[in-house]
């Protein structure tokens, strides 16, 4: 196989994700992953538990591990959480599996080394689950000149009328993960949650490893000072959250007697920048809070260690984590706010259509007022500010006090009533282009901690299948399975429906009904699942919005699910190999942009590609670097040793799964 190579030249064109390669890049002051930034000379890895004996809090005495870590010319080796106790299984609240982060590590290594090649070395250990960058998260803000207005989001929300029934519980706590506070501001400095069982004397009197964390901790600077110190955004957010209410003085917050405690996560403060909103997350859920803040994300590719402290907040310790959807304008996910069981908030106007600034997209949870919004900043002064920052803690407040308010409720619980009861603001002038993008509409404080009646119907899981190739092409039946679980009060007669507005498919089989579904209870359509026929019409690659609309009496709630049908290109896992083989010469993916296909991953790694090409040239000048089609009639089989016609490749259905096996293949003779 390898000779065959000598009578051919093949030009793999890829732009992989590196500084050098991608212009955009090029610009940026930070290397960025994926559209990400991160933390040169940094990386996040976890061992797997086969290997847990050979790990210490500095050291993991594996061969191949240490080799990788020569590779990479490594300088620092720790345990992210060196005193992480799994909670047992009786500790958990809720029916989901906690998450183990005691084996978690960050490497530091030589910033001369590209980041790509430095997770690939660690990954070919053969003993890491995951192996990915140190991600830095922009806060959400967009700012304004700072002007005295009104706190329209009181009234909006109907705070007032909710404090006449519930003013809240100073037990229940809101982590601020952010850029600091300002501690002595006289409209936070009574909010602050102090930790009296250890004072400022340099002492470390409560023996939990921070010495004098009396009102909260910097966990960028390692020191018990979350004061801000450039960027007011983390005192701005804090006050928007819960400023002092009712005590005379300036602005009020929704969480009333509910307090707050501050965790500073940044070095780089001018930059608005979080470089340690995970670690603060941590802190936050090991110091006792109800409910996080993150009011600062990314965009990128998901992370398994974030979505994992994510689900050590929720999961193992019952804290519900509240973020900012973020402020591009745009139809994306943004991260944390777009992970699995974070309450994504997107921002409002005064009127509550969205704001031109805010992120909109099917992950989004709640929407909450985010424009013009007046509240505390740095050096005991008040300022307008707008972003998805503010409406991120506004909605955290209104957590906070169902917290209060219904005590029992666990953090899942406690994220659906806020959704499940706010209003709905689709009829909104403009809002009807975001249809079930905003989520479930405006917070409502009032509603919030007044209804004790409405379910919490949510969709836990779905799954397509046309019980064939999973190719989904015209002509086809796809049946949608779903998984439904009630968060809250028993439904009497809960009927799922699914709908679309797409010209490309038929919907066959509609309708579920579960009737009467218990708190906690889960049921699913798997014996009649929903039906969808794909059209012979439908064009190519036709990405088809599907609404599942549940209903139980007067209370109703939709979700937004989407599936790629009639499509020219097919996703391929063979061996240690994943990618996507299209039918117009490219590899990885079936768009520019990272769009519509697997990339290019080696061992379940991060994908190591940006975009790729097929080239091919025969001799001199004569090159091709058109589709499959094309390269059959300049090109012979024999040639690579494949006993198929090229030219069948772009026709049928099943040719990339055999090109792609015998592209596999050629790839593994090469490297011998």
């Amino acid at each position: 196989m390898k000779n065959s190579f000598t009578s051919l030249v093949i030009f793999l064109l890829a732009t992989l994700t590196t500084t050098g390669f991608n212009p955009q890049i090029e610009k940026s002051i930070k290397p960025t992953f994926h559209g990400a930034e991160y933390k040169a000379g940094s990386m996040i890895v976890k061992i797997k538990p086969a290997y847990r004996n050979e790990c210490s809090a500095t050291e993991v005495r594996v061969g191949s591990f240490l080799q990788a870590m020569g590779k990479i010319s490594a300088t620092k080796l720790v345990k992210k959480f060196p005193d992480f106790k799994m909670p047992s299984q009786n500790e958990i609240k809720s029916n989901r599996k906690p998450v183990d982060m005691s084996l978690v590590y960050e490497i530091q290594f030589s910033t001369v080394v590209n980041i790509e090649s430095a997770i690939n070395s660690v990954i070919q250990s053969g003993i890491v689950l995951y192996a990915e960058p140190v991600y830095l998260h922009q806060l959400d803000y967009t700012p304004n000149d700072p002007q005295v207005g009104s706190q329209y989001h009181i009234n909006k929300i109907n705070a007032f009328n909710a404090w006449d029934l519930w003013k809240g519980d100073t037990n229940v706590v809101i982590g601020i993960v952010d850029s600091g506070t300002d501690w002595d501001h006289p409209d936070l400095e009574a909010s602050i949650k102090k930790n009296y069982a250890d004072p400022i004397d340099n002492i470390d009197n409560d023996n939990d490893g921070f010495v004098d964390n009396f009102r909260g901790w910097d966990v960028s600077e390692n020191d018990n000072n979350p004061m801000v110190a450039i960027s007011t955004h983390g005192s701005h957010v804090s006050g928007c959250a819960a400023a002092t209410t009712d005590n005379g003085t300036g602005v009020s917050g929704p969480a009333f007697n509910c307090k707050i405690l501050p965790v500073k996560s940044c070095l780089d403060a001018s930059a608005n920048s979080i470089d340690n909103g995970y670690d603060g997350i941590i802190y936050a859920v090991d110091h006792g809070v109800d409910i996080i803040n993150c009011s600062w994300g990314r965009a990128g590719l998901p992370s398994t260690f974030e979505q994992e402290t994510i689900d050590y907040a929720t999961v193992n310790n019952d804290v519900l984590v509240v973020a900012a959807a973020g402020n591009n304008g745009q139809d994306q996910t943004h991260y944390p706010s777009s992970y699995g069981s974070v309450i994504s908030v997107a921002a409002t106007t005064i009127t509550d259509g969205k704001a031109g600034f805010s992120n909109y997209n099917a992950t989004v949870d709640v929407s909450a007022p985010g424009n013009n919004i007046f509240a505390t900043v740095f050096n005991d002064v008040y300022a307008t500010e707008s972003g998805t920052s503010m409406a991120s803690p506004i909605a955290a407040g209104c957590a906070a006090m169902i917290k209060s308010r219904f005590p029992s409720l666990n953090a899942y619980q406690v994220g659906e009533q806020l959704r499940t009861t706010c209003d709905y603001i689709y009829n909104v002038s403009g809002n009807s282009a975001y249809n079930g993008k905003l989520g479930k509409g405006r917070v409502n404080l009032f509603k919030a901690v007044s209804d004790s009646i409405s379910p919490g119907v949510i969709l836990k899981s779905s799954r397509a299948t046309d019980s064939d190739d999973e190719i989904f092409v015209k002509g086809d039946t796809i049946s949608l399975f779903c998984t439904f679980e009630n968060l809250l009060r028993p439904t009497t007669n809960l009927v799922c429906s699914l709908a679309t507005n797409s010209s490309a498919v038929q919907i066959l089989q509609s309708t579920y009904t579960a009737g009467v579904l218990n708190t906690f209870d889960t049921t699913s359509n798997f014996t009649a699942p929903y039906r969808i026929y794909i059209k012979p019409t439908a064009p190519l690659n036709s990405v088809v919005s599907f609404r599942v609309i549940l209903t139980d009496g007067s209370w109703s709630d939709t979700y937004i699910l989407t599936l790629t049908v009639n499509v020219d290109y097919i996703n391929i896992a063979i061996n240690n190999v994943s990618t996507s083989i299209t039918s117009k010469s490219l590899i990885g993916y079936n768009q520019s942009g990272q769009l519509e296909g697997l990339g290019f991953t080696f061992m379940n790694s991060p994908t190591i590609l940006y975009d790729m090409g097929l080239m091919i040239g025969a001799a001199g000048k004569q090159v091709s670097d058109n589709r499959f089609m094309i390269v059959s009639k300049c090109l012979k089989p024999e040639w690579f040793g494949i006993n198929i016609d090229l030219e069948y490749v772009t026709t049928h259905r099943h040719m990339s799964q055999i090109f792609a096996h015998e592209f596999y293949l050629m790839l593994q003779s090469s490297r011998h």
